[in-house]
């Protein structure tokens, strides 16, 4: 068994430090089992039509995302939690969008969105399509996997008729037009944009008004993301200019983390059941209310690292 060199991923935390980070995860915790409580109440009404789907799974993919971002911090790793900050903070944006209005339409939109890609998979799944030969082109240039043939999915026909027959319904076939249309300027549009929507993520946050969220939770984060945050709290220099790697897993500005995850989460949450579920408001009001004091002590909690 190879094991780990202390300096740098350190298995066994401070106990003080671990006390803090666990009572954090726990806090992350009861905020995602609130929000399973919310899906569920949600999905009992009832509501019925597809449309009710593209919500109930972008609150569905936030609640994974916060709940993976609690067992990371449990463990201080903080950096792999900025990427799942940021995908949660995406699902927020897509629900605060559908929230906002014309629920049904803009439902609709995502529905159509995703058959396309559904479709677009199933033609590189052809063996036989365009897409596919194109495929296998790109394994040929690829240095890992130029020995290998792209997976071919047999009796592809009816999952590919299936597909078309959905764009086909006369409630999404304007639908599907307007994305024809887009695909012609864009080559992979976004959902929202249909029928002059915004066109990227910043374009959707400004919409909502949440030109702040985007800023702190998603552009100052895009470097964990794309892997070049490799120096910013990464190393130190001595008095003899000697260069020293810092530990993986070390729970540096984790109180921002924490904050963000708790801070997004009610505004989420109070939307979503005063658009949804206004008999639940008061649950949500009552919750943010006993929560407060933690989110004001993050304010002066700071982790000191040795």
């Amino acid at each position: 068994m190879i094991t780990a060199v202390e300096n740098i991923i350190p298995r066994t935390l401070d106990k003080n430090i671990s006390d803090i980070l666990n009572d954090f995860s726990i806090k992350i915790e009861e905020t995602v089992n609130l929000g399973s409580n919310i899906l569920i109440w949600d999905m009992e009404i009832n509501r019925g039509g597809d449309e009710n789907l593209p919500i109930l799974l972008f609150l569905r993919n936030y609640l994974e995302q916060l709940d993976a971002c609690s067992i990371l911090i449990k463990y201080a790793c903080v950096e792999p939690a900025h990427n799942l900050i940021r995908t949660a903070l995406e699902n927020f944006f897509y629900i605060q969008y559908l929230l906002e209005e014309d629920f049904e339409r803009r439902s609709r939109f995502f529905l159509v969105w995703n058959a396309y890609r559904t479709k677009a998979y199933y033609e590189k799944a052809d063996g036989k399509s365009e897409s596919y030969l194109d495929l296998v082109k790109t394994y040929k240039e690829d240095k890992f996997l130029s020995n290998f043939k792209p997976i071919i999915i047999p009796d592809i026909e009816p999952l590919k008729q299936n597909s078309q027959e959905f764009l086909d319904l006369p409630k999404y076939k304007g639908i599907s037009q307007e994305y024809q249309k887009k695909l012609i300027k864009r080559n992979r549009p976004e959902w929202y944009s249909l029928f002059n929507g915004p066109n990227n993520i910043k374009e959707l946050a400004d919409h909502l008004k949440y030109p702040a969220f985007y800023k702190i939770l998603y552009q100052s984060l895009s470097s964990s993301t794309h892997g070049t945050n490799i120096i910013q709290d990464k190393i130190v220099t001595d008095e003899n200019n000697n260069v020293s790697i810092f530990q993986i897993r070390l729970p540096i500005n984790i109180e921002f983390l924490v904050n963000a995850c708790m801070t997004l989460s009610f505004s989420l949450y109070n939307d979503f059941t005063n658009k949804r579920l206004p008999d639940k408001v008061s649950i949500i009001k009552d919750w943010y209310l006993a929560l407060k004091p933690f989110l004001d002590s993050l304010k002066t909690t700071h982790i000191k690292i040795k």
